[in-house]
């Protein structure tokens, strides 16, 4: 008896997370989603620190280093500071652009490409 109820238990947790799994198209944008942002996040900032140091010298008068521009980021994006969500998702919304400018690109079957000695059971519509 206690090993049927185990199965039913089983059943009923197999069953829980499968209404709770995200589909594979979503998760699969969360995670481009994640990867990018946190690129935004972390590694654009060091770039954009390396660079301005070499090209305009020290980022503040005080000669304070890379804590603090990631401490005026971080505080522009609590306020809301436009240019500063910009910044941190620039990756990802650049990833998306190269995507959108690529979609026309791909081709699709359309009744066109249909083949002229009326054999239509090749052509299935998506």
């Amino acid at each position: 008896m206690t090993h049927r109820m185990d199965n039913a238990s089983d059943a009923e947790s197999q069953d829980n997370s499968s209404t709770t799994r995200l589909p594979g198209w979503l998760r699969r944008e969360l995670i481009i989603a994640g990867v990018f942002i946190l690129m935004g996040a972390i590694l654009l900032p060091i770039a954009i620190y390396l660079i301005g140091q070499s090209l305009l010298g020290t980022y503040s008068e005080q000669g304070h280093g890379i804590g603090r521009l990631y401490g005026d980021i971080f505080s522009d994006l609590r306020s809301g500071f436009p240019a500063a969500w910009i910044l941190i998702l620039s990756p990802w919304l650049a990833v998306q652009l190269l995507r959108l400018s690529i979609l026309p690109l791909r081709r699709r079957k359309t009744e066109a490409d249909l083949p002229t000695d009326g054999n239509v059971t090749e052509f299935t519509k998506p």
